[in-house]
């Protein structure tokens, strides 16, 4: 859910690419058809879900049947950087439902329909496990559904849970940045983190794989952030 583009699409394929039979959402058709069309895969079908929308998250999930992996990443609409002092309280508002609550929201609806031996295995933030100015709200929501994961393990069980917490990963997100500041953002933090570069949806879409394959693996939020938390 959230795959039409980013780390949802590269999830989505590599899914595909292990032989899953998969369905993506998004909120905007155009964006689910051109994902589709990228995909080229008959095992693919598209749904229109708003996961913030309690009719349409109720709706997918009473259409569709048994489901062994779920995967959810949802976003913000509401992503400006803004110091605490300066934050709107709308703003964390948004925060909270665009990402968090929309999250548990289709975590209640999807139970029904989940395979008792499968997964779960949501994507939060690197914002919970960094300190960065004018990254409040961010760190708020992240570490929101951080906290959440291991009570969540133990309530499902079996069924599992784990959470994908990624660091700096280049989507089409940092198309709002101007070319020459991104790459200079890029530049300094690959020099700064152990793994020497930026990340890529296809790093987050890795890790989501092997927490929905490996039946040994719940509770756990697993960092893709190429060691930035190791040097704060």
């Amino acid at each position: 859910m959230g795959a039409s583009a980013g780390i949802g699409f590269a999830t989505a394929r590599a899914l595909v690419t292990a032989g899953a039979t998969v369905v993506i959402t998004g909120r905007h058709s155009d964006d689910l058809d051109a994902a589709v069309a990228r995909l080229d895969d008959h095992k693919v079908t598209a749904a229109r879900v708003d996961g913030r929308n309690e009719r349409d998250v109720r709706g997918f999930f009473a259409r569709t049947g048994d489901i062994d992996h779920l995967v959810v990443v949802f976003g913000s609409d509401d992503d400006s950087a803004t110091l605490f002092r300066d934050t709107e309280p709308a703003s964390w508002r948004r925060h909270f439902d665009d990402k968090f609550f929309a999250h548990l929201l289709v975590l209640q609806h999807a139970l029904p329909r989940m395979s008792r031996g499968g997964s779960i295995t949501m994507v939060t933030g690197g914002a919970a496990r960094s300190a960065a100015a004018g990254a409040s709200v961010w760190a708020a929501t992240d570490g929101a559904m951080d906290a959440v994961i291991p009570t969540l393990a133990i309530e499902f069980a079996p069924l599992r849970i784990n959470a994908v917490s990624p660091g700096m990963i280049h989507t089409r997100w940092w198309d709002r940045v101007p070319d020459a500041r991104r790459e200079r953002i890029f530049d300094a933090m690959a020099r700064r983190i152990p793994a020497g570069r930026i990340g890529t949806p296809d790093d987050v879409a890795h890790a989501v794989r092997f927490l929905a394959e490996n039946s040994y693996v719940t509770g756990v939020v697993l960092g893709v952030d190429g060691g930035a938390p190791l040097v704060g």
